[in-house]
Order: structure tokens, then sequence, then C-alpha cells
């Protein structure tokens, strides 16, 4: 009989942040690899921020990339907004804030709230793009230049 690997995630989770079961992150790390052997994306996220953080395992950058990736390419938001901040910030892949915006987007289109508050500060961190949109907005609403 095959384990419910959602079931498998839910209690790792469970047991990584001590929620109704003593606090035990190497048993969170068990299952969690469980889930991920029955291609569970949910857990392939889990597993990843284990070993982006080194909770229970070695820290393993190269192998939290991987798992963020192969969550991502299954269309999962929270894969697609932790690979994200890989390449915003430079950890284990070449910094490339254009792909990050990229993963965030696809994130953010999936009403990932993180995700769409880093659109957010890329878009208006930038003090051209904030001009831009203030004139945009401006003109929509008919307001003359000297008025904002």
């Amino acid at each position: 009989m095959q384990e419910d690997y959602f079931a498998q995630d839910n209690l790792g989770w469970c047991f990584e942040n001590g929620i109704g079961v003593d606090k035990n992150v190497q048993k969170a790390v068990e299952l969690y690899q469980e889930a991920v052997k029955q291609k569970n994306v949910f857990a392939y996220v889990s597993l990843g921020l284990c070993y982006k953080k080194g909770i229970g395992v070695e820290k393993n950058i190269p192998k939290a990339i991987e798992l963020f990736q192969r969550a991502a390419e299954q269309k999962n938001a929270h894969g697609q907004y932790n690979l994200g901040l890989c390449y915003e910030k430079g950890i284990g892949v070449k910094q490339d804030e254009q792909k990050a915006i990229e993963l965030y987007e696809k994130a953010a289109e999936k009403g990932y709230n993180k995700a769409q508050n880093k659109i957010y500060y890329f878009t208006y961190n930038d003090s051209s793009k904030l001009k831009e949109k203030v004139q945009e907005l401006a003109e929509l609403y008919h307001v003359k230049k000297d008025q904002y």
C-alpha cells in the first residue's frame, strides 16, 4: 500500500516546527525524503529549504537548488519563489535579477503573495520606474504634471 505522500509532507512540517508533536528535524527530513521519492512537489520545496538552511541535514545549496528547480518545473509557486530568491541573491547560482523576476512573476500569477511583494519591490525600488508609474497614473486620472 502506497503511503499518503501529502500527509508525509504535512507531518514532516509538524515535526520540523514542533506542531502537535515534539520537534524533531531529523524525523521531518525523513518524511520529506519519503514524499520526494513519491514525487510530491510540496516536499521538494520542504526538503529544499532544509538543505538550504541546514535543518536536520548538512547544508547543501546545490541539492536545495535542484529540489527548488524540480518544484518550479512542475509550476509550484513556492518552488518558483525559492528558486527566484537564489537567483536574486546569487545563492548557489550566478546572480541574475532578470531570471529571479521571471520566477517571481510566475509565482505571483498563482497568487503567491511573497512573490507579489518581490515584483512590487523590483518595480518600484527603481526610482525611474516609480516616476514612470506616477506619470502613467497621473495621465490616467488627468492630473497635470505640476500637480504631482
